[in-house]
């Protein structure tokens, strides 16, 4: 797992115990967008229950076309 991945939780979880609740807000504070925050969540597993995110399937723009 990428170091910078990790950083990004690590951080995340720093800035939501800190008191802020919105996604968008920390992500702009730790100065990453909001997907990239969410992005480093995959595959992290159960070690951060703050937030999971899972990878999408190939096939889910067929399910939405």
């Amino acid at each position: 797992m990428s170091h910078k991945r990790a950083f990004i939780r690590q951080q995340f979880a720093i800035e939501h115990h800190s008191g802020k609740a919105r996604h968008r807000d920390i992500a702009e504070t730790l100065q990453n967008s909001e997907g990239e925050l969410i992005a480093a969540h995959v595959g992290a597993g159960h070690e951060e229950p703050l937030m999971r995110a899972i990878h999408l399937q190939a096939v889910w723009p067929i399910c939405l076309s």
